[in-house]
C-alpha cells in the first residue's frame, strides 16, 4: 500500500473532480482501469443520524454503532459534514461501493482513493475489502487524518482468485470523538493496471 499527501493530491482530486462532475459515475481508463466519484457529492441533503447504517447516496453509506445519532449534511462544493455530538461508540466510517467495482479485478491492478479530510482529530484507517467466494480479504492502511491523501493497495499482496470476487469496497474509519465536526469534501475511488515488474 501506498499513502500521498498534501499539494499532490489537490492537484489529483482537483483534476478527477473536473473529469467526472459533469459525465457518468464511473469512467473507464486506458488499459482496464476505471475512476468513480458518486453523484452524491453534487447533491444536497441531510440525515438525522439515528441508524446505524445510513444511505447517503449512490455507494456512499455511513456507518457507527454509537448508541447516540450522528447527524450529516452534505452541499455541493462543501462536502459531507459529520457532527459527532455525544457519540459514544468505537467507530464511525465511510463507505464508498463503486457499481461494478471488481469486474475484470485481478492481482495486476491497483485501488486507490483521494479523498479531502478536514477537522479529523486523529488518523483516519482506510480498508480494502475483498468479497472473495467465502472469504473476505482486507488490506488496510493509516494516514494522518487531516487535509487531502490518497491511499492505494496493491492487490497483488491480497489473496485473491479473479474468478470468485462478489464485490469490493472501501471503508474510511473516521475518528471517533464526541463533540467534534468533521468534513469530507471530496473522494474519487480509482482502478489501474500495475507497471509490470
Amino acid at each position: 500500500m501506498a499513502v500521498v499527501s498534501g499539494a499532490a493530491v489537490v492537484s489529483v482530486l482537483r483534476r478527477e473532480v473536473a473529469r467526472l462532475r459533469d459525465g457518468p459515475a464511473v469512467v473507464a481508463q486506458p488499459g482496464g482501469g476505471w475512476r468513480w466519484r458518486s453523484a452524491f457529492w453534487d447533491r444536497a441533503g441531510a440525515d438525522r443520524g439515528a441508524a446505524a447504517l445510513q444511505v447517503l447516496g449512490p455507494g456512499v453509506k455511513l456507518c457507527h454503532d454509537s448508541r447516540h445519532p450522528v447527524p450529516a449534511d452534505w452541499r455541493p462544493g462543501r462536502g459531507l459534514r459529520l457532527q459527532t455530538g455525544a457519540f459514544d461508540g468505537s467507530f464511525l466510517s465511510l463507505i464508498l461501493d463503486p457499481p461494478g467495482g471488481c469486474a475484470g479485478l485481478g492481482p495486476h491492478h491497483l485501488i486507490a482513493v483521494a479523498f479531502d479530510l478536514r477537522g479529523a482529530a486523529g488518523p483516519v484507517h482506510v480498508r480494502l475489502n475483498l468479497r472473495n467466494g467465502v472469504n473476505l480479504e482486507r488490506d488496510i492502511c493509516t494516514l494522518s487524518g487531516e487535509g487531502p491523501q490518497v491511499a492505494e493497495f496493491d492487490l497483488f499482496h491480497m489473496p485473491m482468485n479473479p474468478d470468485l470476487l462478489g464485490g469490493m469496497w472501501l471503508d474510511l474509519f473516521l475518528p471517533a470523538v464526541a463533540g467534534a465536526e468533521v468534513v469530507i469534501a471530496e473522494a474519487v475511488v480509482s482502478c489501474r493496471p500495475r507497471a509490470a515488474f
